[in-house]
Parts: structure tokens; sequence; C-alpha cells
């Protein structure tokens, strides 16, 4: 499904047509709307379109104003810049030069994004989404952010000089070279400032950390009533595989939040008309592994750390690849585009990946007004005056949109004034307490890291690192393996903020911080190998509060199993359980399910239905039609067990769902369809919905099942920016979500990355695209079969006191 275009002649063409097609596409879609952009000025010999394709890469000498000294970077084969300066000033000027050149709309793009002004490049079509962002208020947790950053000399002298670099770039082009988006919109680049990085980091926090069930758990609790929520919505796992060993003790005395009398608000915010959205259940579709074994399992005696990040897959990529070489070493791995430093990586001492810990760091507050002014609210047994913040949202060819945000101390009250966000787990009329408005120093954190030399330096860094809080997993060439569950903790009794909480009441709120040396850690466990998955982080033996709800453990268990049975491990092997695809939840129920349905055989529209699932392996291969008929069947008996029950309401989670099928007899009153006079059993619900499964797959993809492969379904998709397929990528592609290759139709692993360590450290890595964001490049999509097929590379490193021999350009910037 790869583009065979591989000529740079070929990909001219390719890309020009694409460019002309997407110009179309974005007015049909109704991404943007007219004016469209002439096609004159695309086609244009001195500024069109034909500029966008890069021809040979050649050695060249840059000069530059705002640098210290020269910089020089190598280009490797695969176009990642090993960049060697001698100050850190110009190492990370150097560092958002290359983002510029390389990702310059798509840095300006997730800018964009996360503070709400798309709407002044696409025009009205884009307001809503900018104003969601603006009441979601990530440019204040920026503006928060960025006072903190300022206060630090090093965090701010980085975060400028990286700043100064990409502005560099923009300063040096001219219209000609601007990349093809910005021809396409008929629009300039615009500069850089340092609070545009802290801003991509706010959007990578929203996107990891707001995740929430308030709203619909205090309507399945003002509906159904506790009992069912303890029942159905309960805080222990099915897949009991914390990320810290089971039975692990902690010496430390915890602090003891206090618990109100009432735990809940659920007056007058849940209508008859609330609706839950059942379609995507977003506690399950993010997601990411990481692990390092120790030197008493690996076949060299020293340890090896593995990551893959699951993030929404997206061309370009997230990420881009780098080896930055300074006065205080070097660092190599991925770096996040618009932000300084190195993200998941490795240097010469040591190694870190990082998965989302995804704990409750976000409430929602029911706020009483005194009266219709909505200018004062109460609190206790007063009132607090509201704070106005006037959102001035640009329209491009109109005039501009003033969206009045009134804060509380909470926060901002999201959905008012009757204005309902494009989300729908907004609940009306409450404040937003989020741990993404505090100000941090995210720039701190990596920069200590990047430069740590062991074990005592990563666990300062982390200190920095308050939200989104991440499962940090480390190795070092000591052989010591470490993994800490970090970010800043709210102080939260037992399931606070599982619902809708009272605005009036101080003790609703936080009640202060967990205390960094208490959060979940381990050092040199005695199994050899420590990990995680987004599953829960302690057992119940932890005394704090962190969340109720996790993902479902059926990748940390996997990866658990795999790593406890191996011996004499090797990066090869590493490679290959990050491509596990056995779908643990079919492991676990198709014992059960298939006898029941069984006599089905004689139905000629089931038999070889059946015959399928009774031969598959359980594993999620792209190839696989077994694995399209389960995931479909999975979808329709969760829609039969709960669709009655919770009509309109969330439905319960996929744990709850494998309890009810492992123990029938428990939860027998919620197999049974209300909407039938006779009470039906677990079987009679399995073979209607098998039913519907096989012929749900029939009319989707026609009576031949060689149709129904897996790869073929899922589509998995690397989305432009645009959203239309001309600069998108179509993949057949092994795996699923709740499955270790957890790449499903819009996310996925977005980095891969092996590390072995020891004397002397090899690296392999893997993304989905290319080091270049530019369409018309060979290296725009370099990567992407390689990725697909679960082929990763060796990173060349190149050490500060060899020369460079493997390479195809190099770039010498110096001072002007």
């Amino acid at each position: 499904m790869r583009s065979p275009l591989t000529s740079a002649p070929m990909r001219a063409a390719y890309a020009l047509l694409a460019a002309l097609v997407s110009a179309a596409l974005i007015g049909v879609m109704g991404f943007y709307r007219p004016p469209l952009p002439a096609i004159a000025p695309l086609l244009s010999p001195y500024v069109g379109l034909w500029h966008n394709f890069p021809s040979t890469v050649n050695n060249q000498t840059v000069k530059l104003a705002g640098l210290d000294s020269a910089v020089v970077i190598f280009l490797d084969s695969n176009f990642i810049p090993h960049v060697k300066a001698r100050t850190l000033h110009d190492l990370y000027f150097a560092q958002g030069y290359l983002h510029a050149r390389e990702r310059l709309w798509q840095m300006e793009f997730l800018a964009r994004v996360a503070s709400g002004r798309l709407a002044e490049m696409l025009g009205l079509i884009a307001v809503p989404h900018d104003r969601q962002m603006r009441r979601f208020g990530l440019s204040f947790g920026a503006e928060n952010s960025f006072r903190v950053v300022a206060a630090d000399s090093l965090s701010f002298s980085v975060l400028k000089a990286y700043s100064d670099g990409v502005n560099a770039w923009i300063s040096g082009l001219d219209a000609a070279a601007f990349p093809i988006e910005y021809k396409l919109l008929n629009i300039k680049p615009e500069l850089w400032t340092p609070l545009k990085s802290l801003l991509i980091a706010k959007l990578m926090t929203y996107d990891l950390a707001t995740l929430n069930d308030d709203y619909a758990m205090t309507a399945v609790l003002k509906k159904l009533g506790k009992a069912t929520i303890d029942t159905l919505f309960p805080t222990a796992p099915f897949f009991d595989e914390p990320i810290i060993p089971k039975g692990t003790e902690w010496p430390f005395t915890a602090r003891v939040p206090d618990v109100p009398d009432l735990i809940a608000d659920t007056s007058g915010i849940v209508s008859d008309s609330f609706v839950f959205q059942n379609e995507e259940m977003l506690t399950e579709v993010l997601g990411s592994n990481n692990w390092a074994v120790s030197g008493k399992l690996t076949a060299t005696g020293a340890p090896i750390l593995c990551g893959d990040p699951h993030l929404r897959l997206s061309l370009p990529s997230l990420w881009y690849a780098m080896h930055l070489i300074g006065p205080r070493g070097w660092v190599a791995g991925a770096s996040l585009v618009g932000t300084p430093g190195i993200i998941i990586g490795f240097n010469s001492n040591v190694a870190w990946s990082l998965t989302n810990v995804a704990p409750d760091v976000m409430d929602w507050y029911r706020i009483y007004f005194r009266n219709t002014l909505l200018e004062q609210y109460v609190y206790e047994d007063g009132y607090r005056a509201v704070s106005k913040r006037i959102e001035h949202i640009g329209i491009r060819h109109q005039k501009p949109f003033f969206d009045t945000v009134l804060y509380t101390h909470h926060g901002p009250i999201v959905a008012a004034d009757n204005y309902r966000p494009l989300r729908s787990d907004v609940p009306p009329g409450c404040a937003l307490r989020w741990k993404g408005h505090d100000g941090d120093n995210v720039v701190r954190t990596f920069l200590e890291l990047n430069w740590a030399r062991g074990y005592e330096d990563f666990v300062a860094a982390l200190q920095h690192f308050e939200c989104p809080a991440q499962n940090f997993v480390y190795a070092d060439r000591q052989g010591t393996i470490a993994l800490w569950v970090n970010g800043r903790f709210p102080l939260k009794w037992h399931e606070q903020g599982k619902y809708i909480l009272d605005g009036r009441r101080r003790d609703h709120e936080w009640q202060g911080w967990i205390i960094h040396e208490h959060n979940p850690h381990i050092k040199n466990p005695a199994r050899g190998f420590v990990s995680s998955a987004n599953q829960q982080p302690t057992d119940s033996l932890y005394p704090y509060y962190l969340n109720w709800i996790f993902e479902v453990g059926t990748r940390g268990q996997r990866i658990n199993q795999r790593l406890g049975a191996m011996r004499r491990i090797t990066p090869d092997s590493m490679q290959q359980l990050q491509l596990d695809d056995l779908n643990l939840i079919a492991y676990n129920v198709l014992p059960v399910l298939l006898p029941m349905v069984q006599s089905l055989q004689k139905q000629p529209s089931l038999q070889e239905v059946i015959r399928i699932l009774v031969a598959w392996n359980y594993r999620a291969d792209s190839l696989s039609i077994a694995q399209t008929i389960f995931s479909e069947w999975w979808k329709q008996l969760q829609q039969l067990i709960w669709g009655d029950d919770f009509n309109k309401l969330a439905f319960p989670k996929t744990e709850t769902t494998l309890r009810v099928i492992l123990n029938e007899e428990k939860y027998r009153r919620w197999i049974d369809i209300c909407e039938t006079p006779e009470q039906e059993t677990l079987p009679q619900v399995a073979a209607l919905a098998l039913q519907s499964a096989a012929d749900s797959l029939r009319v989707r993809y026609g009576s031949d099942v060689a149709n129904w492969r897996w790869g073929r379904v899922k589509q998995t998709t690397l989305l432009h920016s645009f959203q239309v397929p001309t600069f998108s990528r179509i993949l057949s592609v092994s795996g699923d979500k709740l499955i270790v290759n957890a790449a499903g139709r819009q996310m996925g692993p977005s980095w891969r990355m092996v590390v072995a360590l020891g004397d002397s450290i090899r690296a392999w890595w893997i993304y989905p695209g290319g080091q270049s964001g530019n369409p018309g490049s060979a290296q725009y999509d370099a990567f992407v079969e390689d990725w697909r097929m679960g082929r990763l590379r060796p990173f060349a490193l190149l050490q500060p006191e060899r020369s460079f021999k493997e390479g195809v350009a190099v770039i010498t910037l110096v001072k002007s």
C-alpha cells in the first residue's frame, strides 16, 4: 500500500498532482473553505510548487546570526542529523534550526492547535475547535509554565536558543521555499517564540491527561445507583498485573486525606437528554509499552531497555530522530518537533523511555452562581468573584470572535452560556481543575535526563516533571534498572473525582500533593525486569489513591509473561517482543464462547466463520481473518449485553465484559435483553452477536472471507494535518489496541527503540514516517515500510572523538 514512486522526478510529478488534488479536496471535505489558493501561483516557476521537490543534498556552509561558534551537522544515510556544537546555546540553536528546516509547517500547526488559532488560517470552520481549546485553557497553562521556566536561567536560555534557531531558518526563507502547506493555504510562516514550544508540550499534556469519565459516571450514579457502579465499574482490575510487582511494601507513613460525607454532586447536571458516545472508549485507545531487563537475563550480562510510545499516528510523525553532541557529552533518540532536547533516548551512560500513567488529575466542580450576573459564585459560607479571560479568536476573511471565559479558583468553566464544546465528556456549568493548568518546568526535566550520568541524576531530573504523569523506565551501564511512576499527584480520598464534585465545598478540593519520594517506584527488582503498559501502577498495598481505572492490563500481563520466561535475552528477541500480536482478550474468552455456538455450524452463513475461529491461534496478524471476525463479534457482544440497560449511558469497560462471560451466573441480570419477554442466557446472546457480526462483515466487505483480512479491514492510517489521502498513508499492519503490538486504526507505536547498554552502547529505532515533513521528498515516508513490517534500524552513533564516515552530507553553520 506504499507508493512505488521513488525516483525524484516521479515523486515530484506525483506530489504536484497530489498538491493540486489536495487543494480541491480541502474545500470539498470541509476542512478549509474558499477562497482557495489560485492555481497560477502554485504553478509559478518562481515561487510555485516546483520548489518543494528537493534535489540531492550536498555539503553546504550556512552563515547565521546568533551563533557563538561553528556547528557541524552530519546527515547520515537515514538523514538523521548528528549535531556537534561547542556550547549549549549553539547546540539547541542548531536543533531549532533543523526542526524548522524539516518540519516548519507541522510545528506551526501544532502550536496553533494548542493555542486555538486555527481559524486564523482556515476560517469559520475552525472556530468550534479554537473555542474549545481556549476554554480548556491550554494557553493559560502554557503561560503559567512560561513563568516557571523563565525563572530558571538554564531552562530559559535553552528554550530561547531553540526559538532563535527556528527563527534563523524562517528569516532565511523566501516565498519559493515555503513548505507546500503554506502555499496551498496562501499564508506565510509566523516567527517562533519560546511560548509556542510550551504550547506544544501542553498539547501533549492535553492528549494524555484529559481523559476522564466524571460526567459519564455521574450519569450512571444518578440513574442506576452506587451499587451498580460498585459492581460494574470497580477499581480492582481483571488482569491483576500492576506495574510495581504485587506485594511490594512501602517504607513510609502516608498522609491520609479527609473523606467528606458527600462524594458527588449529581443535582441538575445530568439531564434526560444526556447521551454518552460509546463508539470510542477513551480509556482504552491510548497506551504505550516500555521495559528494561537486567544483565542477569541478557546474553551479554548488560541491561537492555525498550520503549514504544503509542500515540495518534500522523504524517509527518511527531518525532524527529537526532544525535546531539555538546559540552556535556552526547545524547540520541527521539526529539519532539517544536521543543528542545531528546524526549526518549540514551546517552553514553543511561537510557530511558516513557509510557502514560493516566492518574486522575482532572476534576469537574459544579458551580453555583450568586445570581444571573455570573460575577460571583458560592463557596463555603460566602462568595468568590469570577474572573474573566477575553479570548480574541481571529477568523480568516471574517471579523474576530470574542469569547468570554469565566474562571473560578478551581479553573475555567468550559461549558457555559449555552456553549457546548466538541467533546462530549464536558459537564455544563462546571469548573475544570486540571493539573495541566499549573506551571511546571518540563524543559529542565529533559535537559537533566539528556545529560544524566547515573541513577541519582535520573531521579533528580524526574522531580521537575509534573504532568502528564509518565512511567519512566531506566537502565544504565552500571547495571541498574528502575521504573518510576512519576508526576505530581494530588492527595485525594478513594475515588475522589470519579464523579462531579461540589464547587461550594472546600472538602471537595484536592488536599495537597503526594511527595515525590512517595511516588511508586522500584529499582533492581528480584525478578530481573521492570515494565509498564499503562495498567494500574500498584496493588492495594500502596496507600495513596491515583485513579479508579487504568488501561486494560492485557499488554502488561503479556509482556511480563514473556519476560518472565526469557533467558539470554538479545536485542533481536526484544524487537520481536515489541511485535507480539497475541490477543489476550480472545485467548481468555473464546474457549468459553466457542462451545456455546458450536450448534450454529449447521447454518451455512456461520459454518465457515466458526471453522475459522476454531482454527485460530489468537494472533492479530495482518493476514488473519479470525481476528477480524472476533473483533466484530466482541463489539456486537458488548452492544447486546450493555446496550439495553445502559441506553444513553457509558458502557462498562472491557474488563467487566470479561467478568460477565467468565462468570455468567453472577451477572445474569445484565446478560438478559430487556426488550424481549424471555430471559436470554449467555449462549443465546453470544449466538445473536456472532450472527450480527457475520452479517455486518458481509455487508461491508462482501461474502468472500479473503476480503476480511485484518490489515485490510483495520486500515492503519498515518494522517496528514490536512486530513486528505494525498499526503497520508493507509497501511496493512498487524496488532491492535490492547495487544502488545498496539497498532490500531489511528493510534499505535509512534516510535520503537531498543537500547543495549554495556561497554559500548548499541541502539535500534524506527518510526512511522520520515525525517522530512515535505510530501515531495523521498524522506517524507522513508521509514514507513520498515515500521509496518516491524524492522528496526541501527542508530549510527557519531562519538565526539571520531570522524564521521557514513553519511550523505555535512552542513556547517557559521557565525555571520
